[in-house]
């Protein structure tokens, strides 16, 4: 039996909100709101640069989840790709894009091994918030080596891959340092997981408690150094 990565734990979480009665795992509970308006300002404003090829260009949403954002950017008229970890999260992505009616290809994928994927297969790489969750050092070299493998020459690859004056720059290379790296976290939180509100469908506050996930940011040095690599 293949061993399941750290990160796979995502589909695993997934599975534990739908069950708990959520619709989506994505839902501001503070704003009572899916982020899609943030979202549409976010990228919007990147459109805004003149940097990135404009519509139909070939757009890849790494590691999408539920396809928020990848819909938004097929309304933007984008040729546009889905592809994340959890089955879970892309057969939500595919509802909501029928829901929709908006045409989004959705794939079941590792955003460290794309295999399915041909070299130079996009204009645009877009990802939110996933690489960060990928904490081994040989994980998130592969991130990036997948994403300018399928980005066509003269390409763009843009990320929220956050950093952090604060960030953890040491090593995580196996099973043991990624237990030390989130032991503080696992502590402040009483365990590996954590409580998150959300709103069923009769309008009642509801709790669960979720996975704890890893992320990590590096200082702001390390991370310019990891994208020169």
């Amino acid at each position: 039996m293949t061993e399941r990565k750290y990160y796979e734990i995502y589909d695993k979480r997934y599975q534990k909100v739908y069950k708990a009665g959520r619709e989506f795992w994505v839902y501001d509970y503070e704003k009572g709101e899916s982020p899609t308006k943030e979202w549409q300002r976010v990228i919007s404003g990147i459109c805004e640069t003149g940097y990135i090829a404009p519509p139909p260009a070939k757009l890849i949403d790494l590691g999408c989840g539920e396809g928020w954002t990848t819909l938004i950017w097929a309304e933007k008229g984008y040729k546009t790709t889905g592809v994340d970890i959890s089955p879970f999260a892309i057969e939500k992505a595919k509802r909501l894009a029928s829901s929709k009616s908006i045409p989004v290809e959705y794939l079941v994928g590792d955003i460290t091994n794309l295999k399915e994927i041909e070299n130079e297969s996009f204009d645009i790489a877009f990802e939110s918030a996933s690489f960060q969750h990928m904490v081994y050092d040989k994980d998130r070299l592969k991130c990036f080596q997948e994403a300018f493998r399928i980005l066509k020459q003269g390409a763009v690859l843009i990320t929220r891959n956050s950093w952090s004056k604060h960030g953890f720059d040491g090593k995580i290379e196996s099973k043991d340092d990624l237990k030390k790296f989130m032991q503080p976290t696992y502590e402040r939180f009483g365990g590996t997981t954590y409580k998150d509100k959300y709103i069923n469908a009769e309008g009642k506050v509801k709790e669960i408690k979720v996975d704890i996930i890893p992320a990590r940011a590096k200082k702001k040095e390390s991370t310019i150094k990891e994208f020169k690599k």
